[in-house]
């Protein structure tokens, strides 16, 4: 096998390693833009069922609770065994 024959196969095998290596990147950054839309719209659900609690726990108290979260009216209302 001559030199120049020798090359091109290198630079062949290289391209194949490179060409399969892009396609794995590829199918991990579906992976991860799908994964990431599903951490996205868990997030909302919790983002609405937190805001809903606030509002709830805002009704139940009155005024005096006005602008204060939930885990602020936690501390300032815990029991008196912490």
């Amino acid at each position: 096998m001559s030199n120049e024959n020798y090359r091109i196969t290198a630079m062949e095998e290289k391209l194949a390693h490179l060409e399969k290596m892009c396609e794995e990147l590829s199918d991990l950054a579906n992976e991860q833009g799908t994964m990431i839309g599903y951490l996205k719209a868990k997030l909302n659900v919790a983002h609405s069922k937190l805001e809903a609690l606030e509002q709830d726990v805002h009704s139940q108290s009155g005024d005096n609770d006005q602008g204060l979260s939930v885990s602020e009216i936690a501390a300032r209302d815990k029991p008196p065994h912490y």
